[in-house]
């Protein structure tokens, strides 16, 4: 039996629960997050903490569900990618910032590859070139 069409669904799973875990956790406790909110972030945004964890939740929630589904999956993966390496950025060569560094890049994955066989998008044969 060949299990190689069903990795990229794997991996879009996993990359969603962990998208997901992080939002959830920003949403049900705030205050353990108050400390990773970048300075830059507060001062861009005039926005309190609280309110840009919050927001950053359900921006996570929302592409989690979204990325667990497979709807706008090339897109959705993009966008979480490129969050998550503004984060990374942040930590820089931390054992945290490495570790957001290498789930960026498994995203980055995601999004190369687009909706795979269990995606509820249309998934249409690539082109032959």
């Amino acid at each position: 039996m060949n299990h190689k069409k069903y990795a990229p669904v794997v991996l879009r799973l996993g990359m969603c629960a962990v998208v997901a875990w992080f939002g959830a956790s920003q949403l049900s406790n705030p205050n353990m997050w108050f400390g990773v909110v970048p300075a830059w972030a507060l001062e861009f945004s005039h926005l309190s903490a609280q309110t840009i964890i919050r927001l950053n939740g359900w921006f996570e929630i929302i592409a989690a569900l979204a990325l667990g589904v497979g709807v706008f999956t090339r897109w959705v993966a993009l966008a979480l990618s490129a969050h998550l390496f503004v984060i990374a950025l942040g930590f820089g060569l931390s054992a945290v910032g490495v570790r957001d560094f290498g789930l960026t890049f498994g995203l980055l994955a995601v999004a190369m590859f687009g909706a795979d066989c269990l995606c509820f998008e249309d998934v249409a044969p690539p082109l032959a070139v």
